[in-house]
């Protein structure tokens, strides 16, 4: 019968085991709470440094999710060339870019 009663302190031990580590969503690896917590925020950062980096006409294509790496693979499919039509399109637009009076010319130096 000893073995199966617990005395207070090792209830308390158990639980705050618990709560100090979290599994990642990969199941592989376990986290304490502040390994999580820096993960989440620098997500977040990364998350609002694309976003602000973004011109308001592609903004569009990340609104829907707040997750820093879906948002990255959506940006990525979107401007990878991986078709070829999506290649001569980005070969038209370089070869077709001009210099126009008035405009910076460190635009064309990069």
């Amino acid at each position: 019968m000893e073995s199966a009663e617990t005395s207070p302190e090792d209830s308390k031990t158990k639980v705050s085991k618990r709560a100090e580590t979290s599994e990642v969503a990969s199941g592989k690896q376990v986290l304490s709470w502040r390994e999580e917590y820096d993960l989440k925020l620098r997500k977040n950062r990364f998350y609002t440094l694309v976003y602000q980096a973004l011109s308001p006409k592609f903004k569009p294509l990340i609104s829907q999710t707040t997750d820093s790496a879906e948002a990255w693979r959506i940006l990525k499919n979107h401007f990878e060339p991986t078709t070829r039509a999506r290649v001569i399109q980005l070969l038209d637009e370089f070869f077709n870019t001009r210099f126009e009076t008035g405009e910076d010319l460190g635009l064309f130096l990069c």
